[in-house]
């Protein structure tokens, strides 16, 4: 699980801290594909977790996934 730092992203529901489960990268970068992660409100997948409207949901998916691309970026050697 990867916290996402940011003042500006957090739940829409709750207003906490979000995290983002990768399971699916880019071979050439490493970074997550566009859909390879999941965002939670808890970095505790048996925790309970808020359900968000569609839209609210993929707002906050665009957001974590510039967010991940920005801050994952790997700087070549």
């Amino acid at each position: 699980m990867i916290k996402i730092e940011s003042d500006d992203i957090k739940c829409p529901e709750c207003g906490k801290t979000v995290y983002a489960d990768i399971y699916e990268t880019e071979v050439g970068t490493e970074l997550p594909t566009e859909s390879g992660f999941h965002v939670w409100c808890s970095d505790n997948l048996l925790d309970e977790h808020c359900t968000l409207t569609y839209d609210q949901g993929l707002n906050l998916q665009s957001e974590v996934y510039k967010w991940l691309c920005n801050n994952l970026r790997k700087l070549p050697i």
